[in-house]
């Protein structure tokens, strides 16, 4: 490998100056560029911070540019009051500080709302200074998506795995909307504020025109009853609920582990759900949360997932790719494969159902 030193560099031929004498094109070169017009703003970005890992969520004040708050994986949240210039951590009082979303109150700035991976919902009722969890009604902790009417105060949605959840009262009391797909993605018309759009988490848009009462399902159609049976898992895990879990699989459903360990292979439904209680009776801290959704069709889905737990016992996690065929009485077959199986997954996918199919990636 070249010296670091000679990187742009031009190599110096025999009896030539050295370096120190600059040739007269370099001082043109630099003169021309000081003369050339200078970017407009929008092609500038600058990098300053903050501090707090990747960062999932970002949402201004509304009344004032300057207040800026952003969400990160592991840092919580911040907060800059000078437009981004220096940022300032602002985590009083929120005990899960994986953030997902932000949404701030336009009728009363100085209410915020952050979403969480294991946390929920929190609320700030002071600019951020502190937070308390706002969960009542909601039944998972993992949010992915906030907005907030930009009318009426305390109206805010709130997305997540096992549906759309709205809160009229602040976050006082959640409850579920119509929509119980994954919605990864929402919006509201600031013109029709009855107005939502949720973007789901395996494609498409779901809209709704009398504030979450009903959607219409439009491009994401074909794709639901896909939806509706993997939700059906995840509602049933999320409430321990284990009647219900084994409601979710066929009768005649199997499990079939094609990683190299091959830990769980041919499990019937009883053996599968009684090695899940077995896990979170060992580890109650365990969560399983579908981090990607690789395609989706009416019958079949194909994500990425990880079981994932944390202290005192020790943390862990394994990630899973899952092929998934359904049946019309339930999940019928799941294919356990490793991330770097992901082609093999692929293979075992495709034919399953000439359904339509929406691949993702």
């Amino acid at each position: 490998m070249a010296d670091a030193s000679a990187v742009g560099s031009r190599p110096q031929a025999p009896g030539v100056a050295s370096r120190a004498a600059v040739p007269w094109f370099w001082l043109l070169g630099a003169v021309l560029a000081l003369a050339a017009p200078r970017p407009a703003a929008c092609d500038v970005w600058v990098g300053n911070g903050p501090d707090g890992g990747v960062i999932r969520a970002l949402v201004l004040d509304p009344t004032d540019p300057d207040v800026v708050y952003a969400g990160t994986a592991s840092g919580g949240v911040f907060k800059s009051t000078d437009a981004g210039a220096t940022w300032g951590a602002h985590r009083t009082g929120l005990t899960n500080r994986s953030i997902t979303a932000l949404a701030v109150d336009p009728t009363t700035p100085s209410t915020v709302y952050a979403g969480t991976d294991g946390g929920g919902v929190f609320k700030s009722t002071d600019a951020g200074s502190t937070w308390s969890a706002a969960n009542t009604g909601l039944r998972v902790s993992f949010v992915t998506a906030l907005v907030h009417d930009p009318v009426t105060a305390g109206t805010v949605y709130a997305g997540t795995q096992v549906g759309l959840f709205k809160s009229t009262d602040g976050g006082g009391r959640w409850r579920a909307t119509a929509l119980d797909t994954w919605a990864r993605a929402l919006a509201i018309d600031p013109a029709s504020p009855s107005t939502v759009y949720a973007g789901m988490d395996g494609g498409g848009v779901f809209k709704s025109t009398d504030g979450g009462r009903s959607y219409a399902a439009g491009e994401a159609a074909p794709y639901a009853a896909g939806w509706r049976e993997s939700l059906r898992f995840w509602r049933a895990l999320a409430a321990r609920d284990w009647e219900q879990l084994v409601a979710v699989f066929a009768p005649d459903f199997v499990l079939e582990d094609h990683r190299p360990l091959g830990l769980l292979t041919s499990l019937s439904r009883d053996e599968y759900v009684a090695s899940v209680r077995a896990l979170l009776d060992l580890r109650p801290d365990a969560t399983l949360r579908l981090t990607n959704v690789l395609a989706i069709g009416d019958r079949r889905s194909l994500a990425v997932g990880r079981w994932a737990g944390g202290e005192p016992e020790g943390t862990f996690e394994i990630p899973v790719v899952n092929a998934v065929e359904f049946g019309p009485d339930g999940t019928r077959r799941w294919h356990f494969y490793d991330l770097d199986q992901l082609d093999e997954a692929w293979s075992c996918y495709d034919p399953l159902r000439p359904d339509p199919l929406r691949r993702l990636a």
